[in-house]
């Protein structure tokens, strides 16, 4: 009986997080503690229109995904790789002025618009979410890296 248990629950919040999902994601197995950020605030970004920025160099893509979750699914080339949607400032100082999309795996994850609203609360002015995360951005068949190690797929580094 434990057993079905453990492998009912496991199945359900494994299949919460994203049709992608194996137990390496961590998009929704986290427990979020309460903040006090302002949500409201928070634009969101459409993937087509973060993809056209991104394309003009008009804004900088920030990464929330684990190292484990970017092994599996990619990021962004040249996003702004951060490991918490509680960051250390320093990691974004000369980017204080710039226009920032935060994104995790997908709609799903709380972590890209936490991540967004910690970065309002620290005085960042230009501050967005992308929804559709590495996810949406992989479904749109746009250009993802990998991290130089990936024992997930066999791929690594960047498309040229």
């Amino acid at each position: 009986m434990k057993k079905y248990f453990l492998f009912t629950f496991t199945f359900l919040v494994i299949s919460n997080c994203a049709k992608h999902a194996t137990p390496e994601l961590d998009c929704t197995t986290e427990t979020i503690p309460e903040n006090n950020f302002d949500s409201a605030t928070i634009s969101t970004v459409e993937l087509t229109d973060a993809y056209e920025g991104y394309q003009n160099d008009e804004l900088f893509l920030v990464d929330i995904n684990s190292e484990g979750t970017r092994e599996q699914l990619g990021f962004v080339p040249n996003a702004i790789l951060l490991s918490s949607y509680q960051f250390d400032p320093a990691e974004l100082d000369e980017h204080m002025q710039s226009m920032l999309v935060f994104y995790c795996v997908n709609a799903r994850c709380a972590a890209g618009r936490l991540a967004a609203e910690y970065a309002q609360s620290l005085g960042f002015t230009n501050v967005h979410y992308m929804p559709a995360g590495i996810i949406g951005w992989r479904e749109a068949e746009y250009a993802v890296c990998y991290p130089e190690v990936n024992s997930q797929n066999g791929q690594t580094g960047c498309p040229d």
